[in-house]
């Protein structure tokens, strides 16, 4: 039964309610009718409410299908207060019901994450394999570079068309130009004799075509003018670069 009131809202203490108190209504609803749409099936599971206002006297007055003959892997219990009335709800899942919601299997969730950390560990030694290998070739090329540019030969890399791009420590005590002042500009500007030019021409144009130069001797100007006798091994190390090794003769 429901309380009918004079106003559209309920008084807040009970002096007020039965001051406002016009009458009372009664509307009996079948608890089957309500819960009727849940369609637990029974194989799925049971829902059971019971009625514990009173606990010495409490009254079953739902459950969803007959008593359960299953083995029960999951019970729900709750208590649910409503009009003044305390409700059990007891809920009873069985095991059609888990293998109907095609959960992964433990096994397979197992699997699953062996193959994924045994992935991630390979990807983190290879990674650092890796990074291992870069340190490595970094620390030989700088260990190059220094004997490059220690050593008492000019060591001088140049494109195929004879534009430097690296001049040693070397090359700047044969030749007296610094490295700023080589680097960007032809050989044939800088060390070439105008008398020679034909033949530094006819090296690059034969390591283009991706032949091999044996050394050679030949002459090289300094930056005062002066004439030097010299030995020249070429190679060609990357595409479009070359370098080149020039030591001085002496005559003994």
């Amino acid at each position: 039964m429901l309380p009918i009131y004079r106003t559209a809202f309920t008084p807040s203490d009970p002096q007020q309610r039965q001051a406002e108190l016009l009458g009372w209504s009664y509307a009996p609803l079948l608890i089957h009718d309500v819960l009727g749409n849940l369609e637990i099936k029974p194989e799925w599971g049971s829902l059971e409410l019971t009625d514990i206002t009173t606990p010495s006297s409490a009254s079953k007055f739902y459950q969803s299908n007959l008593p359960y003959t299953h083995t029960i892997i999951k019970e729900i219990d709750s208590k649910i207060y409503i009009y003044g009335r305390t409700w059990q709800l007891k809920l009873f899942i069985y095991p059609s019901f888990v293998k109907n919601l095609h959960l992964t299997s433990l096994k397979s969730i197992t699997l699953g994450g062996s193959v994924f950390s045994l992935g991630s560990a390979l990807l983190v030694f290879f990674w650092i394999s890796n990074r291992r290998r870069h340190q490595q070739l970094s620390n030989t090329q700088k260990q190059l570079a220094s004997i490059v540019e220690s050593s008492i030969d000019g060591i001088i890399g140049s494109t195929l068309s004879g534009v430097v791009i690296s001049w040693n420590q070397g090359a700047e005590r044969l030749f007296g130009y610094s490295a700023n002042e080589a680097i960007g500009k032809k050989l044939e500007q800088l060390i070439v004799p105008a008398e020679l030019c034909a033949e530094e021409q006819d090296v690059i144009e034969r390591l283009r075509q991706g032949q091999y130069i044996d050394h050679f001797e030949t002459q090289r100007q300094t930056k005062s003018g002066q004439i030097l006798d010299v030995s020249v091994s070429v190679s060609v190390m990357k595409i479009f670069k070359c370098y080149g090794l020039i030591r001085q003769l002496f005559q003994m």
